[in-house]
């Protein structure tokens, strides 16, 4: 009977121990998914936050590059009319040179 007895006890001894040890399991469990739901908010958050940055950077890019392009029309824009105006002026230095050449020819001829 005893043994029974010590049987009996041992055995609800044991049943405690495994309900208290499934208790600790489903608590860890629950911690468990806890952790993955925050960690999967985190990622969530952080490839928004990343995403975010890529449409920022890809719109920085963007105006950088018609500016960029403006101001490469603009430069050519410049450089025509520097040509233009670096042509005009060869040409009246050298009409300038033409008619001091006539000014001095004339000047010796009316003092001669």
């Amino acid at each position: 009977m005893r043994s029974v007895q010590r049987m009996v006890t041992e055995n609800d001894r044991l049943k405690k121990e495994l309900n208290d040890k499934n208790n600790k399991i489903e608590s860890q469990n629950i911690k468990i998914s806890e952790l993955i739901a925050k960690s999967e908010r985190v990622i969530d958050e952080r490839n928004s936050m990343l995403e975010q940055r890529n449409q920022s950077i890809r719109s920085t890019t963007e105006q950088s590059t018609e500016v960029l392009q403006k101001i490469q029309h603009q430069k050519a824009q410049v450089e025509t009319e520097y040509a233009n105006v670096a042509s005009e002026l060869s040409t009246a230095q050298r009409q300038l040179s033409v008619l001091q050449r006539t000014e001095a020819v004339l000047f010796l001829f009316v003092n001669f």
